[in-house]
């Protein structure tokens, strides 16, 4: 499905009122206090769209199109399974579990806390400080942890994917497992809390 963003904002706004989301659906409709962006397609066929809002980038929330239907996104992990399943995808290959994977941590994801997926300690803003400082001890461990999102079979039907995600000021594993039809659940292994790196949304 290919969508400009002024068919993609019409279309929002209009599920969302159908759904009795009138203030959502205020918010989605005023250029002035939502911006879309990463207009993408997802493996399966359907669009997740970012309406980034100002000045409150706290209130920002990602948005899910399938089958015309229309699913928010944000803190909502059952809305991305009905998402999914609205596809019909069927997870047949590691990459394709990997990429669901990925999507399913950025547009679930809240916006109180910076949260972003990591192919390497590259993607990480260090802040300013002296080297010295005992949170920078962790820097090393961190810099050999990190590896892009990486997927294996698991057993008939399912598969694992390893992601790596800063969250605030901490760096997760997240391991997620991906079935055939698309679910999706995840739970975490590991972390590196209070690294020296700046809060932002």
């Amino acid at each position: 499905m290919k969508m400009d963003t002024n068919e993609l904002r019409s279309a929002v706004v209009a599920g969302l009122e159908n759904g009795g989301e009138r203030e959502l659906a205020a918010r989605a409709a005023d250029p002035l206090s939502t911006e879309i962006r990463r207009l993408r397609e997802l493996p399966g066929g359907a669009v997740a769209a970012l309406f980034e809002a100002y000045p409150h980038p706290g209130a920002s929330f990602y948005i899910g199109i399938s089958g015309g239907r229309v699913f928010y996104l944000t803190d909502a992990p059952d809305a991305f399974a009905d998402m999914v399943r609205a596809t019909g995808l069927r997870v047949t290959d590691e990459q394709t579990a990997a990429d669901l994977a990925c999507e399913y941590v950025e547009t679930t994801r809240t916006f109180g806390t910076f949260t972003t997926v990591l192919d390497s300690a590259d993607g990480i803003n260090w802040a300013t400080r002296p080297e010295k400082e005992p949170a920078y001890d962790v820097v090393a461990q961190v810099r050999e942890a990190v590896r892009p999102p990486a997927a294996a079979a698991a057993g008939p039907g399912r598969y694992e994917v390893s992601v790596f995600v800063l969250h605030g000021d901490a760096v997760e594993r997240r391991v997620l497992t991906v079935t055939t039809d698309g679910s999706v659940t995840d739970r975490t292994e590991g972390v590196f809390p209070g690294l020296p790196v700046p809060i932002s949304f």
